[in-house]
């Protein structure tokens, strides 16, 4: 079954900062190419304003990487979190941030086809803010700090207007999404959803296994 959730819309962003404690704790929960013991504590909140889809990630792991600073390189092998979202189930765009804010956003329509120059993508419209600091390699593996870190972004409805022509969602329309948590060059490779994928290997790739995000 996917999962599902609520998503509360907010009427401004205020200079406080968003209400991310009105929102729900999406656990990544599901770990289908994992066997250890000990493996990443992973939330996600999502909040949706007028003009913008907000995404939190909280993130407490045993080590983190983060060798990639330039947009659109490969942050999925460094301490990275993904958001693939989907307004048709059928085409969507994937936005990849790794610890220190660096991030990769495809368009991908059916066919394993991928626009990796999305129409309209600019570096700075999905303001990235991020705990540990921004930009900052970290070549090797470290211990990652004791309160963990946090991943914070928000994706304008014009550029999913743009890339995918939906419209921005009113009350009651449903998309599909999933999020996920990933290191490849960490000493214990994981691969970590919200929405459950069962197959043998690891693919992200999947809107199948997408869960429900309905807009309140």
């Amino acid at each position: 079954m996917p999962s599902q959730t609520s998503v509360k819309r907010v009427s401004s962003v205020s200079s406080a900062g968003l209400p991310w404690d009105s929102a729900e704790k999406l656990p990544i929960k599901y770990w289908p190419w994992n066997k250890e013991a000990s493996l990443p504590k992973v939330y996600a909140s999502l909040l949706y304003s007028e003009s913008r889809i907000h995404v939190r990630f909280e993130v407490k792991e045993e080590y983190i990487i983060a060798k990639r600073t330039a947009m659109q390189d490969s942050v999925c092998c460094d301490s990275c979190v993904e958001f693939f979202l989907s307004a048709d189930g059928i085409s969507y765009v994937n936005f990849e941030i790794n610890c220190i804010g660096t991030y990769l956003c495809y368009k991908c329509m059916p066919g394993r086809q991928f626009d990796q120059s999305p129409a309209g993508l600019r570096e700075t419209d999905f303001e990235v803010k991020t705990s540990l600091p921004k930009g900052s390699a970290i070549p090797e593996a470290v211990k990652c700090p004791d309160g963990g870190y946090t991943v914070e972004f928000s994706i304008p409805f014009e550029f999913l207007k743009n890339v995918l022509g939906a419209d921005a969602p009113k009350p009651g329309a449903i998309w599909k999404a999933n999020l996920y948590k990933c290191g490849e060059d960490l000493p214990a490779r994981h691969w970590g959803a919200w929405s459950d994928i069962t197959l043998p290997k690891p693919d992200f790739h999947r809107p199948d296994f997408f869960g429900k995000l309905i807009f309140a």
